[in-house]
């Protein structure tokens, strides 16, 4: 599961694909959150924000890493 939802992340975060790909690909991460297994993805992209965004010298970097921590925030706002 883990290696499937970092796939599909760095596709939605890869700018050299169309925006559709990016959008499937989004979606498939949100709709295995709602397989609750929703912990799984949390775990995974805690993972990518603290590795590869937030610390990132590339300022695209870092806000797609924001970006993603308040789109997961906006997710579970309703269970937290």
């Amino acid at each position: 599961m883990s290696d499937m939802v970092l796939d599909a992340l760095q596709i939605a975060e890869n700018s050299g694909v169309s925006d559709e790909t990016r959008r499937l690909a989004f979606e498939l991460v949100m709709a295995m959150t709602e397989l609750k297994e929703w912990r799984k993805v949390v775990d995974v992209c805690y993972e990518l924000l603290m590795k590869h965004y937030l610390d990132s010298a590339d300022w695209k970097m870092r806000h797609a890493g924001i970006t993603l921590l308040s789109l997961i925030a906006k997710e579970f706002s309703d269970e937290m």
